[in-house]
Parts: structure tokens; C-alpha cells; sequence
């Protein structure tokens, strides 16, 4: 097979066809030919080495893979597959502790405290903090001796069901993120005490409860007896978890603080954006209705929330916990598979009947050794078989189940759990409703502290009165109040009275006698966010908790009240100014953290105003909580400075351009001599303030340097001007030179005339084409009768490589000349070198005949007269496919770039300005001619010029913007007023430039294209 002649269009066309073939299965062929072998032999070679840990490489897979892995991800039950990290969506939740007198940052107290436990409701954050927690700690961001440990995952019910010792279940979470046979790395680390062991759920033990107690034992007891002791963190479910179970190997305690209105609004601004969709706008809805409000401090009703939310459009918010589940059923089962046009060959109610059944009886009949939560194939089989008889397939039910619905996954061989526990235990509570009557379920259920949460779903369920005073009835009979409490809150329908009245003071009798403070004030808090006239007594009762609990000055109860009323704004707001005038520091400190947790208009307004206050320790506690908002709430801080007295010093605070001096200098103030806070700038600041005061000659450098800021920020942003001045001329060379090249191509072909642009002088010539065409085509025939008498070894298929593109015939040394210059003359538009001779052919005469070599000389001889001065390194325009090839390349250029844009819009929320992507453009097409040039002959002088054009500014812009200054104090002051988040999206816009560069390479290919219509030559003379 001979190839179609080079230069032609057809040649062109195939070549074009064949590298999009190679383009599109290049991948497939890498990983199958040249990938896999060489992953095979790295596995292989990576097993031997791994149990040595060489050079730390095993553990720094380790890291990579639980990077990569669901921990360093938001889990989403329900709505669209997005992929939120962690640290985007993470809201810092502080720990309550009965030893402690306010919130326990998660970090310090895991740095001071090397074992305790974290208790919790149901979707509280337990798992997610502990996940956090390991994230920060493998990027080294804790900023404690915690940086220093290794962290280890460990669900405790896989620990229970495969009965593995502590120890053994560490080594299996090595093995399970790629670090295998980790026995003696792990030996070692546990020796030194260098770890930090997560044990994840001991409510979801089941019956393996008395097992996984005495394996958590041993092994804090062995622990004990080393000099370095490991850190050993366990999570469980608040009623699941007895006093005693393990006081004495875990004496501290501490519990998951409930979302206040600042996580829900932090929570919900880290989800990137889906179908035009930003879920920061479902805030407000949230704060519109109290008992949706109170429902979302619970992280797991607020994700599946905020899911459903992002998924469904015209989607109504749920008004209670049950209808939550019901729709999470209803979407993953029926809506969700309806919007994405797929048909599900089983009805969705069927399987929802089959899950029913089998997650109650799985809670019912669980065995020591068994996994609670594991819904085995052969269960779903049965019960398939006892609705369907023999008509269905097993395999494609359980697809349909994982792929299509997502309500199941699996968990190991032939086994599956559900996506979230809280769905198993609300089927199970639908299955125990539907076929068993009350006296029954309570008699299974109500005696079991891990199934409770069924019995609260089961309530939830009941719209009989009579129904749910029983199950009431029964819990306060046993005086378990709280559990009562719980079974009401979650009811539907209102039971009697007399029930609610009689457990709402029962709970008021806890916090009299400073039991429980914090589960009974927050149960007594959401139950009077119910409607019903039946619960007036029980907002009376509240009213009075909190009046009981300001009268004391116990810290345990201020921490209570900020944690309950922090999800209650209109209580809080009537009661902040009491606390404010309280005896008591610690009660003070809670009216001020209470205005920052409530995050609403007016508490905001009032924060800001206590910056005005009197009182020192108020003014420093508003301060420090202000700083923190300066990142999160930027803007609305902006708004509200006129709340205070006009006033500016340049001295102390330079960056009046970034934030403004009337907030940012009362806060520094108040930071003068106490604890800084968590924002660089005010603490500058502060600080500046300080050493001005004492006139301390040791920090006298550090003023100096301070009171340079406003000359590095003017510099700064000159330097960005600047950057952007060179962005546009780029912009504006490029679009110059764009439509200078259509214009003079257009007007070259409609006058019939060839134009020629002397790039040294900068002079047009317009002459006659006809001869000049003639002598091409008579050159390119001319040229084509040499190659076939004197074939290249190049030939066939393989002229597609681009390597054999240019190949030439092997020729005698005596040819050799007189073909280089048919090429040169087949090729060239006008730009013809004097004194070729006809002596110079007759090399060819053995192949052309002489009549045949004197026309072709004679059409030579005939173009050169029309042209004005040859020797001169021009471009030529005439051909109308040359422009359409120049309009392709600039619009490939662009085109380049999309995939990055795409990536980065996804994976962070980028939105790139057009005057941004086109001004690069213009920058980059300049460099694309400017290879041009070089690849198709101008000359060293001239190509080296027209790549300073380029370089020299292209370089300035990069330097310029990407470094915008050196000074480091510069760089940390103006991320203090960024998000981590929204800094690190500037970064990578810049980064957008040097990305750029890399996508010249496949611009190669066209100029080799290009190179057939577009001549740049540079003639010499002789």
C-alpha cells in the first residue's frame, strides 16, 4: 500500500485519521503492552520490600492510599457523586467534657490526653472528626507532637467479626491501604509509642460487645506497661455506651458538640457546585423553621439534606427525622433511578420489602461472631425466593441494589451492609411496625441499648396515640426519662399531656441535681421546638432550666447553655444580655460565644459592638472570635464596620486595602498581652502594638519591618498591574496580528495578486501569482519523477509516523543538489533565490528530458522577473486553506486548555475570567508562530529576536504573578484574610501558565501540517 503524495490533502486526511485511532486506544494500549507488565514486577518487587519499610516508602504509600481513599471524603448517603475533601467541608466540632470548662479543640486534647472516648448520637460526627483527625495528623497539619504519630483506622465491627486481637486489626488496616505484612514496622511503632489507634464504633458490635471490651483491655493494659504509651481513641453511640464498660482503661469521656448555625454554614459552603446548584442557598431555609433547624445539627440529617437538596429539583424539606429516611428510601429506590432514565427490572417496593425483612431480622437473630450490620447473599435470596418463587436472578437483583439504587454495598465476600446503619435500623423499624404489634416490639426491643435507635425510628412511625403513649409509658415505668424523652421528640403524633409534662420535669429534676446537664437541657431544647399546643408546658420548664442554670456559676453548666441554645437563636438573643452582666467570667465568655455560634444578623451586629465594651474580657473574648471569622464571613464583617467609631493608623494596621482598620484595630488591642488569636493579621498587629507600648529595643527589627508592609503592599501591587499590563498586550498583539493575517490573505485573493511581508523591513510587495503557481506545480512534478526512480526506505504504513514524514529518497551525490532545489522551488510562493542555472539541472537529464528541463527553467526564469527583491526573508499570503489553518491553530490553542479548566471547575470550584484564558492565549499563540518561524527556516537572528519578543515579557508575567513578592510576612498577612480553600484556587489559577507550556507539544503535529501552506523563508544570498 503506497501513501498518497506528502503535502497533499489526502495525505493529510489519513494521517489525521490514524492519529486520532492511535489517540483514542493509546490508552488502552499503554496499560495493557507497556503498563501492566511493569506494575506486575513493581507489586512483586514493592512486597519484598514493604515489611522493611525502605526509605519509609511503605508508609508513605500507606499515606498516599488513605489520601485517596473515602476517609479523606465527605460521605454522601443520598443526591449526586461528588467528591467533597474533608478539609473543604470540614466544620471543627469541639468536644464537651464534664473535667473541662468550656469546648476541647480536637487537636489539643488528643495531644494531652492519650486515650479517651467519643460518645455521641447517631450521625454526630463521631466517625468523621476521627477521620479528620487522621487527615491532619498524615499532612502534618495538627501543629502538636501529633505530627509526629501515625494514625491507624479501625472499624471495630470487622475487628469483632473476623475476632482479631487489637494488634492484629492494626496490622490488617496496613495491609488494607497497602502496607503489607506490616508486622514488625507495626511491632516498633507500638513500642515507642508512636501511634495512634482509632477504634471506630463499639456500638455497632452487636453482641461481640463482652469480646471487643476485653481485646480493647488487653491491649491498653499491655500498653500501660511500655515507658512511651500509644494513643487510643474509641467512638461509640451515647446510649449504647455503660460507665463501666471500660473506666478503667479509658477514664475520660468526652462528647460530639451538635452543629451550631457556623458549622451548618461552613458545612454547606465546602459542597462544590451541582446542576447550578450551591448549597450554601439552602441556609436560609434551614434557619427559617426551628424544628428543621434543630433536626440539622445533626451532621448525618444534614448531609442527607443537602444531597437531596443538590439532587431534586423543587425539592421540600422534610419536617421531621422519619420523613428523612422515608425520602432517602424513596430516592435511592424510585426517584433516582427515574430521573437517570434507567429501568430497574425488579420493582422498587419488592426490594424494599426484602430489605425490610432482612435488616429486622438480622437486628433480631445477630450471634456472637456475626456482623449486626451484614446482609449476607443467601438471606437475600431467601426471602427474593419467598416474593418471587423462582423468577429472578440473584446476581442482577444484587447489581441493581448496589449500582443502580446505592442503598447497599459490599463489605466482603458475598456479604453487603447498608449505606448508612441509620437506614438499616429505619427499615428494620418499618418491617417490626408492619408485622409486630406494640407489646411485642417493646418486649424485643426496648431492653437492647444498640437497637434503640430502632425503637425511635418505630415511633416515628406510629400515628396511633394511644400507640405511643404505651411505648412512653413503658420507659418511664423503668424511670429511664431520657429514653422517654427521645421516643417523644421523635413521635409524629403528640402523646397525652400529661406524659410530656411528666418527663419534662423529670428532666429538670436531672439538671437540678446536675445530672446529665447537657443531654437533658439539649432533649428539654428540641422538644419545645415542636408545635403542638401540648408542648407549652414543656417551653415553660426549659425557660426555667435556663434560669436555674444562670443562677449557678458551675462551668459545666455555661457549657451546657452554649451548646443548647446555640441551635435556638431567639431565645438566645433574649438571653445574651443577662449573661453579659453575669458575675461570672465563664458566663460572660458564653454570651460571647453564643453570639459567634448563633451566626445570625443581629447576633453579628452585637458581636462587632462588643468590641466598644468596657469590659476587657468581653472585648478580648469577642475579638478572638471575630479573628476566626475573618476568613469564613469576610463580607458580611465588610458591611458592618460603620457599627463602629471611624479610625485609622497605617502604623499598626497597613492592610486598611484588605480588611478595615475601624474592626481590625480595637480587636489587636484587645489581644495586647493575652493569647493571640487564630488570624496571622490581627496578631501582627497586636503584637506591633505591644512593642511600640514597651519600646522593646530586642523587637525593634520586627517593628521596622512592620512599618514597611505599606511600601512591599504598593509594590505587590504594582507587580500585579503590571502582570496584567503584559497579559494584555499579549492579548492585544495577538488579536492585531490575527486579523492582519486575514486581511492580507483576503485581499491577496480577491485581486488575484500574491502579497509578500518583508519581515526585516516591514515592506508589502503585491505581484502576479500565475507564473509563480505554474513553476510550483512543474517543480513538485519534476520532483515526483525523482522520487520514484529512487524510492525512500521509507515506504507503506509507515510513512504514517511523523518520523518518516520527511524522509527523503536515498540519491546519488550527483542529483543530490538539483533535487534540494526542486524542493525548495515546489514549496516557495515568491521567495526565489537568484542564479539557480539550468547547469545546476542537468544532473536530471538522465531521468527528465532536455525539452521538458528548458520549459521548466523557462517558467522559472518567467516568475523571477515579477518578483520585486527575492532575497529577503518574508511571509507570503495568498492560499485561502493557509488562513483556515492559522484560525484552527488558534482556536486548537484555546481549546487546549479546556480539559484543565473542566478539571479544576470540578475538583475545586474554579472559575477562570475570559480575559484571563484569552490573554494567555494570546501569549501562547505568539509563542506557537514564533516555533513556527524556527521549525520552517527564518534565520538565527531573526528567530532569536521574535523569541525575546515573547519570552522576555511571558517570563515577567510569570515571575510577576506567580511571585508576587518575596517578602514572607507579605504572604502570610494576606492569607489571613483568604480561606485555605479560596488561596489555594488563586495559586492554581496561576499555575494555569506554566500548565499552558506542556500543551505545545501537540501543537507539533499541525505544524508539520501547517508547514505545507505556510512558508517563512529566509533566503541568503549566495
Amino acid at each position: 500500500m503506497n501513501m498518497p503524495p506528502e503535502g497533499t490533502l489526502y495525505y493529510i486526511l489519513i494521517a489525521t485519521i490514524v492519529a486520532a485511532i492511535v489517540g483514542k486506544y493509546s490508552d488502552i494500549l499503554f496499560k495493557k503492552i507497556i503498563y501492566w507488565p511493569i506494575a506486575k514486577v513493581w507489586n512483586l518487587f514493592y512486597k519484598l520490600i514493604a515489611p522493611s519499610n525502605f526509605l519509609s516508602l511503605s508508609f508513605y504509600n500507606y499515606k498516599r492510599h488513605i489520601l485517596r481513599s473515602k476517609i479523606a471524603r465527605i460521605e454522601t448517603v443520598v443526591g449526586p457523586v461528588l467528591k467533597i475533601p474533608l478539609e473543604q467541608a470540614y466544620a471543627p466540632i469541639k468536644f464537651i467534657s464534664r473535667e473541662v470548662e468550656q469546648g476541647i479543640d480536637l487537636f489539643e486534647h488528643t495531644s494531652k490526653c492519650n486515650r479517651f472516648i467519643v460518645l455521641g448520637g447517631p450521625g454526630t460526627g463521631k466517625t468523621t472528626q476521627m477521620k479528620c483527625l487522621i487527615i491532619n495528623m498524615l499532612e502534618k497539619k495538627t501543629r502538636t507532637e501529633l505530627d509526629k504519630v501515625i494514625p491507624v483506622f479501625i472499624v471495630l465491627r470487622k475487628l469483632a467479626s473476623k475476632k482479631h486481637t487489637v494488634k492484629e486489626a492494626i496490622i490488617a488496616a496496613f495491609e488494607k491501604y497497602n502496607f503489607p505484612k506490616a508486622h514488625k514496622y507495626v511491632e516498633t511503632c507500638l513500642t515507642r509509642g508512636k501511634m495512634l489507634i482509632i477504634l471506630d464504633g463499639l456500638d455497632e458490635v452487636g453482641v461481640n460487645k463482652a469480646f471487643v471490651n476485653k481485646e480493647i483491655r488487653e491491649f491498653c493494659e499491655n500498653d500501660d506497661l511500655q515507658q512511651e504509651k500509644n494513643h487510643v481513641i474509641v467512638t461509640c453511640r451515647e446510649h449504647s455506651y455503660q460507665n463501666d464498660e471500660l473506666r478503667d482503661v479509658l477514664p475520660n469521656v468526652v462528647k460530639v458538640e451538635p452543629f451550631a448555625n457556623h458549622h451548618i454554614r461552613i458545612f454547606l459552603k465546602g459542597w462544590p457546585l451541582h446542576h447550578k446548584r450551591n448549597a450554601i442557598q439552602l441556609y436560609s431555609k434551614i434557619q427559617d423553621d426551628p424544628v428543621i433547624r434543630d433536626i440539622c445539627r445533626n451532621p448525618l440529617m444534614l448531609t442527607i439534606l443537602t444531597g437531596l437538596y443538590m439532587d431534586v429539583q423543587n425539592f421540600e424539606i422534610p419536617t421531621n427525622r422519619t420523613n428523612f429516611y422515608e425520602n432517602v428510601v424513596d430516592e435511592l429506590m424510585i426517584k433516582r433511578p427515574e430521573r437517570r432514565e434507567i429501568k430497574q427490572i425488579y420493582h422498587p417496593k419488592d426490594k424494599i420489602k426484602i430489605l425490610e425483612r432482612i435488616s429486622l431480622e438480622r437486628l433480631e437473630t445477630v450471634r456472637e461472631n456475626e456482623d449486626p450490620e451484614e446482609l449476607s447473599t443467601s438471606a437475600i435470596r431467601k426471602y427474593a425466593y419467598e416474593l418471587w418463587g423462582d423468577e429472578y436472578n440473584i446476581r442482577k437483583l444484587i447489581e441493581e441494589l448496589v449500582d443502580f439504587n446505592g442503598i447497599i454495598k459490599m463489605s466482603g465476600n458475598e456479604a453487603y451492609t447498608c449505606s448508612h446503619r441509620t437506614i438499616q435500623e429505619y427499615l428494620a423499624a418499618r418491617e417490626a411496625h408492619r408485622t409486630k404489634n406494640t407489646k411485642q416490639f417493646l418486649e424485643q426491643f426496648s431492653e437492647h441499648d444498640y437497637l434503640i435507635e430502632v425503637v425511635y425510628f418505630y415511633c416515628g412511625l406510629i400515628r396511633n396515640i394511644p400507640q405511643i403513649n404505651e411505648i412512653v409509658s413503658s420507659f418511664t415505668d423503668l424511670k429511664k426519662w431520657k429514653e422517654a424523652g427521645r421516643c417523644i421528640l421523635f413521635t409524629s403524633e403528640s402523646p397525652n399531656e400529661s406524659e410530656i409534662r411528666l418527663v419534662s420535669e423529670k428532666l429538670l429534676n436531672y439538671l437540678s441535681n446536675q445530672q446529665d446537664v447537657e443531654i437533658c437541657l439539649e432533649l428539654l431544647s428540641s422538644l419545645t421546638q415542636k408545635r403542638d399546643a401540648v408542648f407549652e408546658s414543656t417551653r415553660e420548664i426549659f425557660n426555667h432550666a435556663i434560669d436555674l442554670l444562670a443562677k449557678r456559676k458551675g462551668d459545666s453548666d455555661a457549657s451546657a447553655l452554649e451548646t443548647v441554645l446555640s441551635a435556638s437563636p431567639e431565645i438566645a438573643m433574649k438571653v445574651i444580655p443577662g449573661l453579659l452582666q453575669h458575675d461570672s467570667g465563664r458566663w460572660k465568655r458564653a454570651a460571647v460565644k453564643l453570639l459567634h455560634d448563633i451566626g445570625t444578623d443581629d447576633a453579628l451586629d452585637k458581636l462587632i459592638q462588643l468590641l466598644e465594651s468596657s469590659d476587657s474580657d468581653i472585648k478580648y473574648e469577642a475579638s478572638l472570635l471575630l479573628a476566626d471569622l475573618i476568613k469564613t464571613r469576610k463580607k458580611e464583617l465588610l458591611k458592618r464596620k460603620d457599627l463602629l467609631p471611624n479610625r485609622q493608623d497605617l502604623n499598626f494596621w497597613p492592610l486598611e486595602d484588605h480588611f478595615p482598620s475601624q474592626i481590625a484595630l480595637p480587636m489587636a488591642e484587645a489581644l495586647v498581652g493575652r493569647d493571640h488569636s487564630s488570624n496571622f493579621a490581627i496578631n501582627s498587629a497586636a503584637k506591633a502594638i505591644e512593642i511600640n507600648t514597651i519600646k522593646d529595643k530586642n523587637d525593634k527589627n520586627y517593628l521596622r519591618a512592620w512599618y514597611r508592609i505599606p511600601f512591599y503592599l504598593k509594590a505587590k501591587k504594582c507587580l500585579s498591574y503590571l502582570g496584567d499590563f503584559i497579559l494584555a498586550i499579549g492579548l492585544f498583539s495577538v488579536t492585531i496580528f490575527n486579523f492582519t493575517i486575514i486581511a492580507i490573505t483576503m485581499l491577496s485573493f480577491f485581486n488575484q495578486d500574491f502579497i509578500m511581508v518583508d519581515i526585516n523591513s516591514f515592506q508589502i510587495h503585491s505581484f502576479s501569482y500565475e507564473s509563480i503557481i505554474n513553476l510550483n506545480l512543474e517543480a513538485k512534478n519534476l520532483a515526483t519523477i525523482v522520487e520514484e526512480h529512487y524510492p525512500s526506505n521509507a515506504s507503506g504504513i509507515s510513512r504514517i509516523l511523523p518520523w518518516n514524514w520527511e524522509v527523503e529518497p536515498i540519491l546519488p551525490d550527483s542529483i543530490n543538489e538539483a533535487y534540494k532545489i526542486l524542493l525548495d522551488l515546489k514549496m516557495t510562493f515568491g521567495n526565489l533565490v537568484r542564479n539557480y542555472k539550468i547547469t545546476q539541472f542537468h544532473p536530471l537529464l538522465e531521468l527528465i528530458p532536455s525539452n521538458r528541463l528548458d520549459e521548466f527553467y523557462g517558467l522559472y526564469d518567467k516568475a523571477l522577473k515579477v518578483i520585486p527583491d527575492p532575497e529577503i526573508s518574508a511571509i507570503a499570503f495568498h492560499s485561502i486553506p493557509s488562513i483556515i489553518l492559522i484560525e484552527i491553530i488558534f482556536i486548537l490553542v484555546i481549546m487546549l486548555n479546556i480539559p484543565v479548566i473542566i478539571m479544576y471547575k470540578k475538583y475545586f470550584n474554579i472559575k477562570i475570567s475570559p480575559r484571563f484564558l484569552l490573554s494567555n492565549q494570546g501569549v501562547l499563540f505568539l509563542a506557537l508562530i514564533i516555533a513556527l518561524g524556527a521549525f520552517c527556516g527564518v534565520n538565527l537572528q531573526t528567530s532569536f529576536l521574535l523569541s525575546l519578543l515573547l519570552i522576555i515579557p511571558y517570563s515577567l508575567y510569570m515571575i510577576l504573578t506567580l511571585f508576587p513578592f518575596s517578602n514572607h510576612l507579605v504572604v502570610q498577612l494576606i492569607r489571613a484574610f483568604h480561606s485555605d480553600k479560596d488561596y489555594s484556587k488563586q495559586f492554581l489559577i496561576k499555575q494555569l501558565s506554566y500548565i499552558q507550556i506542556f500543551f505545545l507539544f501537540p501543537v507539533f503535529y499541525q505544524n508539520l501540517i501547517l508547514k505545507r501552506y505556510l512558508t517563512i523563508k529566509d533566503r541568503r544570498s549566495k
